[in-house]
């Protein structure tokens, strides 16, 4: 640890406490319990999405603007409505495809994994 650090965590550092609380071992302990519950179908559904936007990044940075709008005016209804997966995917992946030409990034596969 930085002495700067150290000196805004307290003023006089030889006094400083450097055992771990309960509170903190109770919540560290949580979070990991929690860490196999939750998130391993995220996870396989995130590193899906990221190998498709990875495999069709080429493909859809050769659209130009109408087409990537044309396509989506074309797929988006259907696939919201009924829910497919395939195509809710080619749906976001042109939406993240969206967002590079607007604003210079892609988003993560993991925002885009949620409506999916």
């Amino acid at each position: 640890m930085s002495d700067a650090l150290r000196l805004a965590r307290t003023a006089f550092p030889e006094r400083e406490d450097l055992a771990e609380h309960a509170a903190d071992q109770w919540a560290r302990g949580l979070l990991r319990s929690l860490r196999g519950i939750v998130p391993a179908p995220a996870r396989s559904e995130v590193a899906r999405l990221a190998r498709a936007q990875q495999q069709q990044a080429q493909a859809l940075a050769l659209l130009d603007d109408d087409a990537l709008r044309a396509r989506l005016r074309e797929l988006a209804p259907a696939a919201v409505r009924e829910r497919r997966r395939d195509d809710l995917t080619r749906v976001l992946l042109l939406v993240g495809e969206a967002a590079r030409r607007v604003i210079g990034l892609l988003p993560h596969p993991r925002s885009c994994s949620a409506p999916a």
